[in-house]
């Protein structure tokens, strides 16, 4: 049970910076959770044949309020 105290918790959240321009993990984790979310209603949408680029652009912009929204 002791191991755990071993652990360093306390990681730079920054991955790399060129400059000012910082990429840090958080940032990372909701371009890849919003590229995932495009690609998964694409597929749910070509899968059920109700696909069309206006319908799924909708949907998108809920998901991405609600991506955002549930972040905070």
């Amino acid at each position: 049970m002791n191991m755990i105290l071993y652990v360093n918790w306390d990681i730079d959240p920054v991955i790399f910076s060129l400059g000012s321009v910082k990429l840090q993990y958080y940032g990372l984790i909701f371009v890849t959770g919003l590229v995932l979310c495009y690609y998964i209603i694409g597929h749910i949408y070509k899968k059920e044949n109700i696909y069309t680029p206006d319908a799924m652009e909708k949907l998108f912009i809920y998901a991405v309020l609600g991506i955002f929204g549930g972040a905070r």
